[in-house]
């Protein structure tokens, strides 16, 4: 458990980071507030939210509610690189916050952004984004993986034995230390976007003509 307890306080280091990056992306450009800001500000308060509910999962061993936040990581993180594929940005915030799903969107160049399209487009920037998501998915959903621990053996009558509880000691030790660095790896996207975000605010007119560059 030692080696858990690394990650684990490697993951803990993040929590003030949030903070430092929605002050730097607040202070860009001096202090200019935008609808894509909002959106941001979200991504960053929901993952800092989920970090300290991480780590006291785990470290409580209730694995199976653990494990489906890194795919809310995973979403948060799809959802603000879907807004570099629009030609307006703050338009795309704008309809977010008011509701509207993503996935009935569509980007400049016509495609609809469901799951699957923006996990194609945006793996190569983040490799570990795909596996993630598709095996959260399988405990966001009821599924196979929830069925583990439930049935705990069968007696020589025939007769098995359930087991209902919130903790999961049968999960090795490793499987929660990959669960802890997918976790990490998530902040660690996010905090690239929101790095991301302030440069551009920042460089409006090397944006502008990097934007025009592509466009020629």
């Amino acid at each position: 458990m030692e080696k858990l307890a690394k990650y684990l306080d490697k993951l803990e280091a993040t929590k003030d980071t949030h903070i430092y990056k929605a002050m730097d992306m607040l202070k860009a450009y001096d202090g200019a507030f935008y609808p894509l800001d909002h959106l941001f500000l979200a991504a960053i308060n929901r993952s800092r939210s989920q970090v300290g509910a991480f780590i006291d999962l785990i470290k409580s061993g209730n694995y199976l509610a653990a494990v489906p936040m890194i795919r809310m990581q995973a979403d948060s993180i799809l959802r603000l690189s879907a807004s570099r594929l629009v030609d307006n940005p703050h338009d795309f915030a704008q309809r977010v916050l008011a509701g509207e799903p993503v996935r009935k969107m569509k980007d400049r160049n016509g495609n609809k952004m469901i799951d699957a399209y923006l996990l194609d487009t945006f793996k190569h920037e983040n490799p570990w984004i795909e596996g993630v998501y598709t095996a959260g998915s399988g405990f966001i959903h009821l599924s196979e993986k929830h069925m583990y621990g439930v049935l705990t053996g069968t007696n020589e009558d025939g007769t098995f034995n359930i087991r209902i509880s919130e903790t999961q000691e049968f999960i090795p030790e490793l499987n929660r230390i990959e669960a802890v660095e997918a976790f990490y790896q998530s902040v660690v996207g996010l905090f690239e976007l929101c790095d991301s975000r302030t440069f551009t605010k920042n460089n409006p007119k090397l944006i502008e003509k990097i934007r025009n560059q592509e466009n020629a």
